[in-house]
């Protein structure tokens, strides 16, 4: 089978030659017969030899012998004469050289001929049975044959014949020759019959090789090669078109798939887009479902908890108020369990995302443990943290989740236990410094062994039936593991059946702020001071080990069957402090449990000299222990029994507009914002919400965010756009709405809103919220009402007036004589820049960029001085100082300060402008 003019066989593009299948025959037939001449040689050459040194051997002894019978009457005689002529005839023998008669060992009798003998040549004696090896030919120049010379039966001497092997090389070279010659006879018959052979083997390979090379080039697949044998060769071609065939079947097929390939396509992008459809859809229903399931649970549970709530603090008896606590710790359990599976579900979506702001981590230990100092005294739990002396002052994290976390540990921890203790750790991680870690233990009833890698799973218990024991949905530990991922940690947990459990996890302590020294610490004291403890709860008990411990004193416990020292320090409980004081000045010290007077009582009657409040504080053991080690007193310590009562952050004559169209809604912030001591005024959606808003002046507007006739978002955006168009004060605005997902959840920042108060929202929250806005003050509301959930900034100085008049009289002359617009005009720019540098002073704060804090401060004093904002001016003043020179002074308290005050400052600008205007106004009527 030809090829096509210019076109190259694929093997031609290879490194190397081809080598042809003849060659290759011819090859192998050469090596084989070369191989079998060698072989045939050797032999042949062998057997030569063997030959030769056979009839050399018989010839040279039998000539010896003769010669040596022939001598034996002359060398009897010693008859030199008569021994040589019997010794002539030798000379006629081939290959002779030398004869001798030796008739003792160094007497010759007669010699014939001469030769060079080596040692190693050859040497047989006639009358042993020696044969001459092969192989010793080859090296060997001569052969000598000795025999004996008998007469009269006696040896009377020796006959020495020696020949030359000259004529071996011409027999091997003769015996080579032929074998060569038959191998070469051989090599020529070979490679005819190979070449015989080789074209029915070669031909078909080539054709066959042929074809593959045109199907490569051309991709016909429909060629076929002919078998013209039935050998292995037959069979590979048979295989060969079988092959093409099934290829071609199936590049039919594919190319008929090819054809319908596009319609497929088309058709399953369709079935996959509707699924994707699908599911997207069944996803958002999911969580539209839960937004509005959290959105229509939360807006009637409004009601009943702000309620109870006020219920719980009024002037009732006392079982109508515990059904009003029960009522209102009902709601929050419920709560609890709608915003667990609300955090789960924007787990599972991707959606959950983590603040990272400063925090104080002994605040949030702080928080969670005074947050359920209550519940463990009704259990009789001894609830008590520990925060590591070493543990920085400030980290950038989300407070909040770590707070929910740590919550969330301390809860399940007193769900689960009936007796002992409860605490919490707190302190950098032994493993990594640069890391915070927290823990929680317990002594409650323990997780089985087998168990432990499930209660980390969704809506799962160790135990199910500690959901009807117990409570709650078992979402807690599935949340709390995967907010701890996220934050780049990893939550743990050791448990023993019947004796605790501990949790624990640590997370990355980024911009870390180092801590105050602890008192004591350095540890130069002439005498090391002692102190007694003799207190109930064996974690209240260890936490206050630990922290004497590190401030140097050594710790006695009554527990241990220690006896109180006359000098010491003595942290007791009420009814252990000794009736009686010791004269040497032994400090006594009361450990206050939650609701009980009698450490107090024990302060008045001179028995103790303060008190730390149960569940033990850091702060309160920090400020003990430096009162100490300065020699201040500790009469300041002891708080007193009204600091026992819940406090509410009050707003007295705040006028404050809520838009809401739910009647029972309205109701609840009337009766919330009465308590606070604001005034409120109500309306039903936001069209009258913005008219209210437009025609009247209202310190604060509380917007619910689902209303008819207009929303609150609608309404949000109208009122913002009349106050830029008719110059008017920014009014905040709190978005209130019971949506926490989905788009409505964020959307308030969008409209123009201020901040967002969460239904159910309890009196707490709102003060908490409008704590914000506004400079509050404190008032008691009932005996058992609860502190704010966040913490207020305090009021300004009371020493420093919030504009100074003298201030303002200069200022009003810089204008023109009898013209206020230059005041009203003064006072509109620092209302309107003063909320800016407000809000770039905490985004710097947030970042921790206390430089960039300073610079702020700076701006804010300049233009409170220009304006006589005296109290901005100072807190401005301080504020900068402290940026500058005291960093770590800078925290959130005073940053919140500062916006209260400068909040307080624009209302009270505004009230000068407003009657500025309406002299103005009343002059040029």
């Amino acid at each position: 089978m030809k090829r096509p003019p210019g076109t190259k066989h694929p093997t031609a593009s290879r490194s190397a030659p081809p080598t042809s299948i003849a060659r290759k025959l011819a090859i192998l037939v050469t090596i084989a017969v070369a191989l079998a001449s060698v072989a045939l040689s050797g032999v042949s050459l062998w057997q030569e030899l063997s030959r030769y040194a056979e009839t050399r051997t018989k010839m040279l002894v039998g000539a010896a012998q003769i010669f040596a019978s022939a001598s034996a009457p002359a060398v009897a005689a010693r008859n030199a004469g008569s021994a040589y002529q019997a010794m002539k005839a030798i000379a006629r023998m081939p290959d002779f050289r030398y004869a001798r008669i030796d008739i003792a060992p160094g007497h010759t009798l007669a010699v014939l001929g001469g030769a060079t003998q080596l040692d190693d040549d050859l040497r047989i004696r006639a009358d042993g049975d020696e044969r001459i090896p092969p192989l010793s030919l080859l090296s060997s120049h001569s052969i000598e044959v000795d025999a004996p010379i008998v007469s009269g039966g006696l040896d009377v001497g020796r006959f020495i014949l020696v020949a030359d092997t000259s004529d071996l090389a011409d027999q091997l070279w003769s015996s080579l020759r032929g074998a060569m010659l038959g191998g070469l006879f051989a090599l020529i018959l070979g490679l005819f019959v190979a070449a015989r052979l080789q074209r029915g083997l070669t031909r078909p390979l080539r054709e066959l090789s042929d074809t593959i090379w045109r199907i490569r080039s051309a991709h016909a697949y429909d060629a076929r090669v002919e078998a013209k044998s039935n050998d292995e060769v037959g069979v590979l071609i048979d295989s060969f078109n079988t092959m093409l065939e099934e290829i071609q079947t199936r590049d039919q097929r594919l190319e008929a798939h090819r054809r319908n390939l596009e319609k497929e396509v088309a058709d399953r992008t369709q079935d996959y887009r509707a699924a994707k459809d699908a599911a997207e859809a069944a996803n958002a229903a999911k969580s539209d479902f839960l937004a509005t399931m959290s959105h229509e649970i939360r807006t009637p549970m409004n009601g009943v908890m702000a309620m109870a709530e006020l219920l719980a603090a009024a002037d009732i008896p006392q079982r109508q108020r515990r059904y009003a606590e029960v009522i209102s710790k009902s709601g929050q359990s419920l709560l609890a369990i709608i915003n667990d599976i609300l955090d789960f579900s924007k787990i599972e979506s991707g959606k959950l995302e983590l603040e990272r702001i400063a925090l104080d981590p002994e605040e949030l230990a702080s928080d969670v443990t005074c947050l359920f100092g209550g519940r463990a005294s009704e259990k009789g739990l001894d609830l008590a943290g520990f925060v590591s002396p070493a543990t920085p002052s400030r980290i950038a994290g989300d407070p909040v989740r770590i707070n929910q976390v740590i919550g969330n540990l301390v809860n399940n921890a007193l769900k689960f236990s009936d007796r002992g203790s409860v605490s919490l750790e707190v302190g950098p991680d032994p493993g990594d410094p640069s890391r915070i870690a927290f823990a929680v233990s317990d002594t409650g009833i323990g997780i089985p062994k087998d168990k432990l890698g499930e209660i980390f799973g969704a809506f799962t218990q160790a135990d199910q039936s500690t959901t009807r024991r117990f409570g709650g949905t078992g979402l807690g530990l599935a949340i709390s593991r995967r907010l701890i991922k996220a934050m780049g940690g990893e939550l743990t947990v050791e448990s023993e059946l019947g004796k605790g459990s501990r949790f624990a996890f640590s997370i990355p302590a980024e911009d870390r702020v180092p801590p105050p020294p602890w008192p004591g610490a350095a540890g130069d004291r002439a005498d090391e001071p002692l102190a007694f403890l003799d207190v109930r709860g064996e974690a209240t008990l260890e936490a206050l080990r630990r922290y004497l411990r590190a401030a140097g004193y050594r710790v006695l416990s009554a527990r241990d069957g220690a006896a109180p020292p006359e000098t010491a320090l003595m942290i007791v409980d009420p009814d252990r402090v000794p009736a009686s004081r010791s004269e040497r000045g032994a400090r006594i010290v009361c450990m206050a449990a939650l609701g009980d007077p009698s450490s107090h009582r024990r302060v008045r009657e001179g028995r103790a000299d303060a008190v730390l409040s149960r569940p033990l504080q850091r702060s309160e053991i920090f400020g003990l222990l430096l009162a100490i080690e300065t020699g201040s007193p500790l009469a300041g310590l002891a708080a007193p029994e009204s600091a026992l009562r819940g406090r509410f952050s009050v707003f007295p004559n705040l006028r404050a507009l809520v838009a809401d169209d739910g009647a029972v809604n309205r109701e609840v912030a009337i009766e919330a914002l009465t308590r606070l001591e604001a005034i409120p005024t109500t309306v039903e959606n936001g069209l009258e919400a913005v008219q209210a808003a437009l025609g009247q002046e209202f310190d604060v507007v509380l917007m619910d965010v689902s209303m008819p006739e207009l929303d609150g978002f609608e309404a949000t955006r109208r009122i913002r756009a009349a106050e830029s168009e008719q110059g008017r004060r920014r009014t905040p605005i709190v978005a209130v709405t019971a949506h926490v997902i989905g788009g409505a959840a964020d959307a308030w920042r969008d409209a123009g809103m201020d901040a967002v108060l969460h239904k159910p929202f309890t009196v707490s929250s709102l003060a908490a919220c409008l704590g914000l806005f506004f400079a509050p003050t404190e008032n008691v509301i009932g005996p058992e009402a609860t502190a704010p959930a966040a913490p207020q900034a305090p009021p300004r100085p009371s020493s420093t007036p919030l504009l100074d008049e003298k201030v303002l009289r200069d200022l009003a002359s810089t204008g023109p004589r009898g013209s206020t617009a230059f005041m009203e005009k003064v006072f509109g720019i620092f209302v309107e820049q003063a909320p800016k540098s407000a809000a770039k002073m905490e985004a710097a704060f947030e970042r921790m960029d206390i430089a960039e804090v300073g610079r702020v401060a700076h701006a804010i004093k300049s233009m409170s001085l220009n304006i006589g904002a005296g109290a901005a001016a100072a807190m401005a003043a301080e504020l900068e100082r402290r940026a500058n020179l005291e960093p770590d002074g800078v925290g959130p308290d005073l940053i919140a300060r500062m916006t209260g005050v400068l909040a307080e400052t624009c209302v009270a600008l505004d009230k000068k402008k407003a009657a500025l205007s309406l002299g103005r106004q009343e002059a040029e009527a």
